[in-house]
C-alpha cells in the first residue's frame, strides 16, 4: 500500500481486477433481489448481477449504502497496511448515503488523515476520478492535493451534478 490509500465504493463500477491493479480499495455497496442481499463486486460479480437481472419472473434489485463500519473497517485496514493517509472518492450523495457514512467512519478516526470527496456522479464517473487519485497517489502527491483535484477535475469536467 502506497503512503496515500485511494478508496472508492462499489458504484464506481470498477472491475475488481482494474481496481487492484490501480490499488484502489473498493467498499462493497448493498445490492438486494427480494429477500437476497449480496455485496456488490465481492459475493455478486457484474455477470451474476445481470444474469439475475435478466431472468424471467426476477425482482428488481434495490441497493443500499455500506455502513460506516465498513467504510471505517477498510479504513483502518489501509492504515494497518501502511497508508499514512487516505483520500475516499464516494458516489453522489443525492444519490446515496454512502458519502454520509464514509464521513462517520472519517469522524471515528479523527486523528488519521482522511479525506471524504463527494464526486457527485455515479458508476464510472466515480470510477475516473478514483483512477485520477490512484495515479496521483503512485507519484507521490500528499492526500490533501489528490482531494482537492479530483474535486477540481469534477468541477471542470462540464458534467452534470447529479
Amino acid at each position: 500500500m502506497g503512503r496515500v490509500a485511494i478508496v472508492a465504493d462499489s458504484a464506481s463500477d470498477l472491475p475488481p481486477d482494474r481496481a487492484a491493479r490501480q490499488g484502489i480499495v473498493v467498499v462493497p455497496l448493498i445490492v438486494r433481489f427480494g429477500e437476497e442481499s449480496f455485496r456488490a463486486g465481492v459475493d455478486l460479480s457484474t455477470e451474476a448481477f445481470w444474469e439475475r437481472m435478466l431472468a424471467p419472473g426476477a425482482p428488481f434489485p434495490t441497493t443500499a449504502a455500506a455502513a460506516p463500519g465498513d467504510f471505517q473497517a477498510t479504513f483502518e485496514r489501509c492504515f494497518a497496511e501502511g497508508a499514512e493517509a487516505i483520500v475516499c472518492i464516494t458516489v453522489g450523495s443525492k444519490l446515496s448515503g454512502t458519502h454520509k457514512s464514509a464521513e462517520i467512519a472519517r469522524g471515528l478516526l479523527a486523528d488519521r488523515e482522511i479525506h471524504v470527496v463527494d464526486s457527485q456522479l455515479a458508476s464510472m464517473g466515480v470510477g475516473m476520478l478514483a483512477e485520477i487519485a490512484a495515479e496521483l497517489a503512485a507519484a507521490g502527491a500528499p492526500a490533501a492535493e489528490i482531494a482537492w483535484t479530483a474535486e477540481a477535475k469534477f468541477r471542470r469536467s462540464g458534467l452534470c451534478i447529479i
